[in-house]
């Protein structure tokens, strides 16, 4: 889905986030450590789930770390799998 407001390439906050997210891996223990992160960031809870989601559909980011963001794709389709019975 591409975006008007959105330049070619991923912002300083965007590779920050998925560095975070490569750094720590899935799993709920991880959370604690990427949310002290994101604060130091500027990102609340709300806010660095909403740039996660992004950023899995985001096709700029799969290219710039294709591993992390299918491993994060796969987990929220298991995630909405779950919630929908599937």
């Amino acid at each position: 889905m591409r975006r008007p407001y959105r330049t070619p390439s991923l912002s300083e906050r965007d590779r920050q986030v998925m560095a975070i997210e490569r750094r720590w891996g899935p799993g709920p223990s991880a959370l604690p450590m990427k949310l002290d992160e994101a604060r130091e960031l500027g990102l609340d809870a709300r806010t660095y789930a909403l740039v996660v989601n992004a950023l899995i559909d985001d096709p700029l980011a799969h290219a710039a770390d294709p591993r992390t963001m299918e491993q994060l794709r796969s987990i929220r389709q298991q995630h909405r799998d779950a919630r929908d019975g599937g």
